[in-house]
């Protein structure tokens, strides 16, 4: 995989979860649970997240073994898939608390790919 698609990914993460960030800034979770549109746009934002993740090289993941890219992958699935059994806690805990994260890493992801002379 060329390493500008890689920087891509990461890119395209970061920038869903800027997105997710700004719509739940003043934000409650009984917005989330009642707000279509709102839950929807979030819900789209953790597909992209997950979809662009998987592009991700396995090796690149390893040196950042504190994210749970398992799971990050899975919710894509359970999204598209088992949308009707989807707990609205569980989504509204991942947009308000362990994205920040997830961006750090994706973050030092960049750098790296910046430090090791490929394009990003």
């Amino acid at each position: 995989m060329a390493f500008e698609d890689v920087a891509s990914r990461l890119e395209d993460i970061v920038g869903a979860i800027d997105n997710v960030q700004q719509f739940v800034a003043g934000r409650s979770i009984e917005d989330y649970r009642t707000d279509t549109m709102f839950r929807l746009a979030i819900e789209r934002c953790i597909e992209i997240i997950s979809e662009a993740s998987r592009h991700i090289p396995a090796q690149m993941k390893a040196e950042h073994d504190s994210v749970p890219w398992q799971n990050v992958a899975d919710i894509g699935n359970v999204l598209r898939h088992g949308y009707q059994s989807v707990d609205p806690q569980i989504l509204w805990e991942m947009a308000t608390h362990h994205l920040t994260g997830l961006r750090t890493a994706v973050e030092h992801m960049l750098i790296e790919l910046d430090e090791g002379g490929r394009a990003v």
